[in-house]
């Protein structure tokens, strides 16, 4: 069995966001995702409500820049389905 610090279970916004902020603070923690990442963002037409782009921007084209940050700091991406989380004795454990 694998021990890690941290494990996010979605690669949406949120989940790559803090991937990239843990990653520069020298923490890799392990990102699930079933599907691709970007989560709802592949269904936007045209975001207008994030920071950085007062125009708008496509969902895709908002998640291939953060899957490219991603890629940047190194993040590997499970492409598993967690189908468990329990804990034991201040232990996590993830199943897939």
């Amino acid at each position: 069995m694998k021990t890690n610090d941290v494990a996010i279970i979605g690669a949406g916004p949120a989940g790559i966001a803090c991937t990239i902020q843990l990653s520069r603070y020298g923490i890799m923690p392990l990102l699930f995702e079933r599907d691709i990442p970007g989560g709802l963002l592949k269904n936007a037409n045209l975001v207008e409500n994030y920071p950085g782009f007062p125009g708008g921007i496509k969902g895709t084209k908002l998640i291939e820049k953060m899957t490219r940050q991603l890629d940047m700091a190194q993040v590997t991406v499970i492409h598993e389905n967690v189908t468990l989380v329990s804990c034991k004795e201040d232990l996590f454990r993830i199943k897939t």
